[in-house]
């Protein structure tokens, strides 16, 4: 942001450059981002029958700006796309009765590939910067940008303003910040910390009213994984509550928790009482809804939101405020295998605390120090406890252990196929040859060159 400030003869005058960013957020509402004007105000209408900013053939959006009374308007920005092989309209912007920019009329429409829009049709929301006359608002005029589609589909997600104050008082700008850095150690998750959720140069917003819940997405800038978010943005921080795996974030929006609830729904509840409130934090820091741990927080850049998905989206990470509570590390505790024949070994290892171990079935898998030994066929979990030290947090680690018998390494004593299955199933050596006894089913392909099967 530029800022200028001219003296002349004891007059001062104020010369600031400020975006503000109206986003859709329903037919008939907007959410404010960035430096809107003090006592502002913004309305919006989408007149079709579709998605909140689709625009089919002779369905318009209007939005429609007061309060920005002194100001000179100095740029347009649009976020739009279209069909993939169609879309054409027109647009204006007036500040009170005067035209200051236009593509196309009402009566003649132009296509999204025409030079005058984008070039290109484009399924993707791109930016397209409007040129304007620059003209300082009137007196209690209105500023109103206009768009009609004349062939299905074009689509508008935000308009941004661009403005300029001339004389008189200084535009109030917000003199604070706050940056968020991204997460990169588990150590930063503190209970009391506050976070907030970024995918690219996407923060996330305050969360959708609609019958589809979905956090809005808020422009910022990413810098070498950090985000400075101004006190105006829409950006919501959220405190950390819980404890691991089953950590809780509190909205800065509504006080509320956000939430999976079915499909891919983000929203939130006032309570942390059932594990749709609760989240993982998975080892590269997103975050895996407790109650369902394939529904995944992400970002949908094809239609800009955050919401609970299973696949298919951008990873969305936490980022911690700068300055935060710094916790003690979180231990990194391992076994060597899982899988193990009658008198074989694992070892559990550590980058830290000293491990206790346990087991829930002596019979199967007994412990001595940190070392596990095979005692007879069937499965044991192993738990592995360490107390909290200067370093290092207090915690526990599960591992399941599977034993099979050694008889299956002679013809006399074969393997079932149910133990063969385990056998596959968890790992163990398949250079060797094994002995299985039992009726195949089904064949599901012969190998001539090797004579083997696969069933």
């Amino acid at each position: 942001m530029c800022l200028l400030c001219v003296s002349m003869m004891g007059m001062s005058a104020w010369a600031t450059d400020v975006t503000v960013t109206y986003t859709v957020n329903s037919k008939t509402s907007v959410t404010v981002s960035g430096t809107a004007p003090t006592g502002s105000a913004a309305t919006f209408d989408n007149t079709g029958s579709n998605g909140n900013d689709q625009m089919t053939a002779g369905v318009t959006e209007t939005l429609t700006l007061t309060g920005f009374d002194g100001l000179k308007i100095k740029g347009l920005k649009l976020s739009m796309k279209s069909n993939s092989k169609g879309g054409a309209g027109n647009m204006y912007m007036k500040i009170g009765a005067t035209t200051v920019a236009s593509i196309g009329t009402e009566s003649s429409g132009i296509a999204f590939n025409n030079e005058a829009w984008n070039g290109s049709y484009t399924t993707s929301y791109v930016d397209k910067v409007i040129s304007i006359s620059e003209t300082t608002v009137g007196t209690e005029e209105s500023i109103v940008v206009f768009i009609k589609a004349s062939v299905n589909s074009l689509y508008c997600r935000s308009f941004t303003i661009t403005y300029e104050s001339e004389g008189g008082d200084e535009p109030e700008i917000p003199s604070t910040s706050t940056k968020f850095n991204k997460v990169t150690n588990k150590k930063e998750l503190v209970a009391g910390n506050e976070y907030i959720i970024v995918s690219g140069d996407a923060a996330m917003g305050k969360i959708s009213s609609t019958s589809t819940t979905y956090g809005f997405s808020v422009s910022v800038t990413n810098t070498s994984n950090s985000v400075t978010v101004s006190s105006t943005d829409d950006v919501v921080v959220l405190t950390l509550g819980g404890s691991a795996d089953a950590w809780t974030f509190q909205s800065s929006d509504n006080s509320e928790y956000i939430a999976w609830s079915s499909g891919n729904s983000l929203k939130t509840l006032d309570a942390t009482t059932s594990n749709n409130a609760k989240w993982i934090v998975t080892d590269d820091f997103q975050l895996k809804n407790k109650a369902d741990d394939s529904r995944v927080l992400q970002f949908n850049s094809g239609s800009p939101r955050f919401a609970c998905y299973t696949s298919g989206q951008t990873a969305a990470y936490l980022y911690v405020k700068e300055g935060s509570s710094v916790g003690k590390n979180v231990a990194d505790v391992a076994i060597s295998t899982t899988a193990l024949f009658v008198d074989g070994t694992a070892t559990v290892t550590t980058d830290g605390p000293a491990v206790t171990l346990s087991t829930s079935d002596a019979s199967v898998a007994s412990v001595s120090g940190t070392t596990v030994t095979a005692e007879g066929a069937g499965t044991a979990t192993i738990t592995a406890t360490w107390d909290e030290s200067a370093e290092f947090q207090a915690g526990s680690e599960e591992f399941t252990i599977t034993v099979l018998r050694v008889d299956g390494l002679s013809s006399a004593k074969a393997f079932t196929v149910a133990e063969a299955k385990a056998m596959i199933d968890n790992g163990y050596d398949s250079e060797a040859t094994y002995y299985v006894d039992g009726i195949i089913s089904k064949i599901d392909s012969y190998n001539d060159s090797h004579h083997s099967i696969t069933y």
